[in-house]
């Protein structure tokens, strides 16, 4: 994506973010409960996990998944745990408007692509938020049937509303 970014014209910078890191009702829950999706301690949790993230998973025969599991999730929660101490503590999270603007000048544009299913992040309880805090056109959010990994489960729609963006932004810079 980065690279494309470079390629277009008028295009000076490109920015991805995740929105876990905002401040949300997700964020705020999960805090006052001490709950982290990433930190898993045993196969049953590692298979809840890798269902609720994708609509669609990919078939792997159980060997397979519980080896990923065991060896990708299970065996690193120290590693995890160390990693996001932080991750729900709404207090460290951004909390304000993602671009500030000067009255003498134009917002950056942004693009919202979200998954329609994802349970981990629900799209609902802060879009107005959002909407608000990037300054969105409705032709710049895209809903798509998927879950939390919208990059796995459709990585050509994803790069086709991402190209188109830049490539409409260009012209109009």
């Amino acid at each position: 994506w980065v690279q494309r970014a470079q390629q277009v014209k008028g295009v000076n910078k490109l920015v991805l973010l995740d929105p876990a890191g905002a401040k949300s009702e997700f964020a705020i829950k999960h805090a006052a409960t001490n709950t982290n999706h990433f930190l898993l301690t045993d196969q049953e949790s590692f298979a809840k996990f890798y269902e609720l993230s994708m609509q669609k998973p990919p078939f792997m025969p159980p060997s397979v998944l519980r080896y990923l599991g065991q060896t990708n999730y299970i065996d690193k929660y120290q590693q995890y745990e160390h990693m996001f101490a932080d991750f729900f503590d709404p207090e460290l999270f951004f909390d304000e408007a993602l671009f500030k603007q000067d009255e003498d000048t134009n917002p950056p544009k942004a693009l919202v692509i979200w998954g329609e299913k994802d349970e981990l992040l629900l799209w609902e309880p802060q879009k107005e938020r959002i909407i608000n805090d990037l300054n969105l056109y409705d032709n710049n959010i895209h809903l798509i049937d998927a879950k939390h990994f919208l990059q796995e489960e459709k990585p050509e729609k994803i790069n086709g509303f991402i190209f188109d963006f830049l490539a409409k932004n260009a012209r109009s810079n």
